[in-house]
């Protein structure tokens, strides 16, 4: 089931192109001079079809965002105003060695001169360069979650909030590390006006599914108001979501689960980790490489929704077809996301094709 947060960032007054050197009063921006979400909306903070943001995080946020089942209204309080800045569905969070591979992919480490050309960072570090560079050494790779591109959307201009209507309440949470539940159709009653048409997938995201009442607090439980009555009845006659699908075209559509773009990056991260040479997406095959003198032929197949026989059965297809398209003697590979079974694995080996699967921060393989 969903979940649906109101989470407090740093103000930015830059449409978080950037890090602006806002004083905060308290968490992370207090103590260092800045927030990794002051990107947020950075045009380059887009990874294998996915945008890539942060926000503070929590085990209890981290068990929805598991299967994308997070929504996240981001707020920032601003001129004794709470603020809706903006908004993202079907979260996933990335794991310590995802982020580590996209901030690497993405140059983030780069992004200290942004911070040290700015004023309050080098008081925080007390003018001293070294010490700063040593401290963002361990802090640069901060990007807590990803979501597919149509699936996140910044407001040009910063949206008032009226918490009452929101939460009951005189005031919405303010501390960083924390976050409020709310009701899916109180976020969209706040912001539905100011998302245009090509982002509707993320006001269908917030009124489509089952949310867990158990993930609101008991105020909120006992308080049922006509506005999730007023949400459905505008929903009728909306298009089917597309946030579960990504399309492109080969010889036509083809869709896959955005797993797709994670799992590849892993596999192509552990060859490089090898000390191979990895191409990707050329002549619509997913990952060509040579090892030992051999050309290798790859495709990767997600296996969280779809289980792995079913995956191996339309790989086999593809991967002859590129052997005999592409190199009549090429070897044969499948990435999986998920451990096959035996039988998969005898399969595989009959027919001269490999398995990898992930095992660890690495992968294993079974088949030849």
């Amino acid at each position: 089931m969903k979940a649906s947060i109101l989470k407090p960032i740093v103000w930015n007054d830059n449409q978080y192109m950037g890090p602006t050197g806002q004083k905060s009063r308290t968490g992370y921006p207090a103590k260092y001079g800045f927030g990794h979400e002051e990107w947020n909306n950075h045009p380059s903070r887009i990874w294998r079809s996915f945008r890539i943001f942060h926000t503070e995080s929590t085990d209890r946020l981290l068990e929805y965002s598991g299967n994308g089942n997070l929504g996240i209204l981001m707020i920032a309080s601003h001129a004794h105003t709470q603020w809706a800045v903006g908004i993202a569905a079907a979260v996933e969070h990335n794991e310590k060695h995802e982020m580590l591979m996209i901030a690497n992919e993405l140059n983030i480490k780069d992004c200290w001169k942004e911070l040290w050309s700015l004023q309050v960072v080098r008081q925080k570090f007390h003018q001293k360069k070294a010490r700063f560079l040593k401290f963002w050494k361990k802090q640069y790779f901060w990007l807590r979650w990803r979501c597919p591109q149509n699936l996140l959307y910044w407001f040009p201009q910063p949206i008032r909030l009226d918490p009452a209507s929101l939460s009951g309440k005189q005031r919405l949470t303010t501390m960083y590390g924390r976050f409020q539940p709310i009701r899916p159709e109180s976020i969209v009653q706040a912001v539905e006006d100011q998302v245009p048409p090509i982002y509707q997938g993320i006001i269908d995201w917030f009124l489509d599914g089952e949310f867990d009442e158990n993930f609101l607090p008991q105020s909120i439980r006992d308080n049922r108001t006509a506005a999730r009555q007023m949400s459905r009845q505008k929903r009728i006659g909306t298009n089917v979501p597309t946030n579960r699908l990504v399309e492109y075209w080969v010889y036509g559509k083809r869709a896959f689960n955005p797993h797709h773009h994670l799992l590849q990056a892993r596999f192509v991260e552990f060859l490089k980790s090898q000390g191979l040479h990895p191409i990707e997406n050329v002549d619509y095959i997913d990952i060509q490489y040579k090892k030992d003198g051999n050309h290798i032929l790859v495709e990767v197949k997600p296996t969280d929704t779809v289980l792995p026989r079913y995956a191996l059965r339309a790989s086999i297809g593809q991967l002859f077809e590129y052997q005999y398209r592409i190199n009549r003697t090429a070897q044969l590979e499948v990435v999986f996301g998920t451990k096959p079974e035996n039988d998969e694995c005898g399969l595989a080996k009959h027919i001269g094709i490999r398995i990898w699967y992930p095992d660890g921060d690495g992968f294993v393989h079974c088949g030849v």
